[in-house]
Formats: structure tokens, C-alpha cells, sequence
């Protein structure tokens, strides 16, 4: 009867590091996955501010030229 408590015990042990294993994973890919759209949002903004910037000095130099 030992015997049989001792397996269940090892099996338990055996079934939360598995699970414990899965739960690091899974909030590793998330955090990895949060990371990378952070990133990607910044790269858009900074690309769309550059081209506003870049439209709004052109436009302005146009104007005076124009004048």
C-alpha cells in the first residue's frame, strides 16, 4: 500500500512539474509576443511621425519657394 502512495506521490510530483514546465512556456511566448508588437507599434509610429515631418518641411519649403 506504501508503494502505491509513494508512485501516486511521484506521479503528482511528475504532473505539476509538467504543468509548471507548460505555464513558464506559455508565459515566456506571451511575453516574447507582447514584446514584439511594442516594437513593431513604436517602428509604425516613428515611420508615420517621420513622414508627417518630412511632408510638412517639404510642403513648407514648396510654399516659400512658390512665394
Amino acid at each position: 500500500m506504501e508503494q502505491i502512495w509513494q508512485r501516486a506521490d511521484k506521479t503528482k510530483q511528475r504532473t505539476r512539474i509538467k504543468l509548471y514546465n507548460t505555464l513558464v512556456r506559455v508565459v515566456v511566448v506571451v511575453v516574447v509576443v507582447v514584446v514584439v508588437v511594442v516594437v513593431v507599434v513604436v517602428v509604425v509610429v516613428v515611420v508615420v511621425v517621420a513622414a508627417v515631418v518630412v511632408f510638412v518641411v517639404v510642403t513648407a519649403a514648396t510654399v516659400e519657394v512658390n512665394m
